[in-house]
């Protein structure tokens, strides 16, 4: 259903944005998006409780182009909170995320709209540019698909093919097209309970209920990791986020007898639980706390593995008896 704000008529493309302490950053983003080879856009910027000069910044852009419209929330709900106020605000047929230290190439937004008019989707994902500012490096954050479109991606696929780490960026952090059609049909909004993961649940949760995902190969979003973005991903209390957001997912599809999405799901959880230990021994190694180190060391699966087999040959060289690998009882015969 068209809507109009101030009498213009619904855009093609609603971007959603949530900033938080962003005055420094916050002007690209917004440049790549009015600067979009689509004009028939409209970008809803949700100040989430800032303390600088985001919203500042953000008003003073609006005043030049009348796409731009200012939302704020009274206190910091975090991101998912700020996304659903932009997308409860929304008037486009289509609505796309934009992080305030990312940027979008020019043409993105017209050429996920023809692929998705082209495919059916409901859902359309392109490659991430990744830049590390740490390196002064950039690349593509996944590998390319076989097809051009590739598609479409059930829930089940998606979750075997999403398995992040701190070296893996997962299918989780794209930033697709979305028809808001269906989000409005199906009730779908990002889970405000989580800071971490809330993309993949919201995604996944979308696929559950029958949206039709394509990808595309092409890199139109250029996204900032920085060292904020990777103690956010790395850190080992927020990665439990991935374990929560999974776990409700394994429930749903429990629930609904999806044996393929249920096998998925568990796969997913087995390598989340596995990576969580070592993410603890890399905090434990950098704030130099031996105790702790040692201790997130001994809970790493591998090491463990590593730890026993060491031990167990050791004991067989001090009996000077042939003690099975593994066993750790002396062979028979031994007083």
């Amino acid at each position: 259903m068209d809507q109009t704000r101030g009498g213009a008529p619904a855009p093609k493309v609603s971007v959603i944005m949530g900033a938080y302490n962003a005055a420094r950053c916050i002007g690209t983003a917004l440049e790549s998006a009015l600067a979009q080879s689509l004009p028939d856009i409209e970008i809803l910027v949700v100040d989430d409780g800032s303390s600088d000069g985001t919203a500042e910044a953000v008003a003073r852009a609006a005043e030049r182009d009348g796409r731009l419209v200012l939302l704020r929330l009274d206190r910091n709900l975090g991101p998912s909170a700020a996304r659903n106020r932009a997308i409860g605000a929304a008037r486009g047929e289509w609505v796309t995320p934009l992080d305030a230290d990312d940027r979008f190439a020019p043409d993105r937004l017209a050429r996920l709209v023809r692929e998705a008019e082209r495919t059916g989707a409901d859902l359309v994902v392109d490659n991430l540019l990744v830049h590390d500012l740490a390196t002064g490096t950039a690349r593509n954050a996944f590998p390319d698909w076989p097809a051009d479109p590739y598609g479409p991606m059930g829930p089940a696929e998606f979750s075997r093919r999403d398995r992040p780490s701190t070296d893996i960026m997962g299918l989780g952090y794209s930033k697709p097209l979305i028809r808001r059609g269906f989000l409005q049909d199906k009730g779908v909004r990002y889970a405000e309970d989580i800071r971490v993961g809330e993309d993949f649940d919201l995604y996944m949760r979308c696929l559950i209920r029958g949206a039709r995902l394509f990808f595309v190969n092409a890199p139109l979003y250029h996204y900032t990791r920085s060292t904020k973005s990777l103690s956010k991903a790395d850190s080992a209390a927020n990665f439990r986020d991935f374990l929560s957001v999974n776990g409700r997912l394994l429930e749903e599809a429990r629930g609904r007898g999806d044996r393929d999405l249920v096998r998925a799901l568990a796969d997913r959880q087995v390598h989340l639980e596995g990576h969580l230990p070592f993410m603890a021994f890399r905090e434990a190694l950098g704030r130099r706390d031996l105790g702790s180190t040692l201790k997130a060391l001994g809970a790493i699966p591998s090491y463990r593995y590593a730890v026993s087999r060491l031990a167990s040959a050791g004991t067989r060289r001090l009996l000077g008896r042939a003690v099975p690998p593994g066993d750790g009882r002396a062979s028979p015969g031994t007083p």
